[in-house]
């Protein structure tokens, strides 16, 4: 949401849309790490070849 329209919420309601804001983020944040050691597994189980040290 942007600036101009946040301004125009109450209060309450910007608190309410910024906790939401961060619990999204978070939530987005672990689905992210999940999907990705998922994907990377698919990938060696197909038999890729991956330099652990490389991605780090």
């Amino acid at each position: 949401m942007g600036t101009p329209k946040r301004a125009e919420l109450s209060k309450e309601r910007q608190v309410i849309v910024a906790e939401s804001e961060q619990e999204a983020a978070e939530y987005e944040r672990a689905l992210n790490a999940e999907l990705e050691g998922e994907h990377l597994q698919a990938l060696k189980d197909s038999g890729m070849k991956v330099i652990e040290d490389a991605l780090k």
